[in-house]
């Protein structure tokens, strides 16, 4: 997909560092714990990305009797609820604190605004806007995804780097140690 978004060169930065660079064991211990922290903010936004279309593609697969079924206010809330009370179980995938602030919300709403016009432009032939929503949809999934996985495979090196500095170094893991026990205080 050509872009220039922000999710796109942030995967690309973490993961250019991570997997291709093989810099890692020059980083500093710091550094690269910022690298893995900025690894999980990225993988955040995508994963609440991935959730808003996939919820869009599933509203444009319910049959339009059903999107007004939910007429009263008793009904809407009885959705949401469920909707919510399905919010912390567990999937397939890995577990993510997904704690997301109204900024990064806006901005993911942002690119993935940009990413449905650049798909939807691409949608080839005479179809309906909705088959062309639709596919646009299907085509930013796809792409998340694949954004996701890039992420996974950095936080991963990320973490094998981290637990060979923790095994060979043993002070690491006292100065660890030591900060979790003070603030138990």
């Amino acid at each position: 997909m050509v872009m220039d978004h922000s999710l796109e060169a942030a995967v690309t930065s973490v993961y250019e560092s991570a997997v291709n660079g093989g810099t890692l064991d020059s980083l500093p211990t710091e550094q690269l714990k910022a690298t893995k922290k900025l690894a999980e903010e990225t993988e955040v936004k995508i994963s609440f990305a991935r959730r808003m279309i996939q919820g869009r593609i599933d509203t444009l697969d319910l049959d339009p009797a059903q999107l007004g079924a939910a007429k009263s206010d008793e009904e809407i809330s009885l959705l949401k609820s469920a909707i919510n009370s399905q919010a912390g179980q567990s999937s397939f995938g890995r577990f993510v604190d997904a704690d997301i602030s109204q900024e990064q919300i806006d901005q993911v709403e942002g690119e993935l605004s940009a990413l449905i016009v650049e798909a939807s432009a691409r949608v080839k032939g005479e179809v309906s806007e909705e088959v062309r929503e639709k596919q646009a949809l299907i085509e930013v999934e796809h792409y998340l995804s694949g954004l996701r996985k890039k992420v996974f495979a950095a936080i991963d090196v990320i973490n094998a780097e981290l637990v060979v500095r923790y095994r060979t170094e043993p002070a690491m893991v006292d100065s660890l140690l030591n900060r979790f026990l003070d603030s138990g205080k």
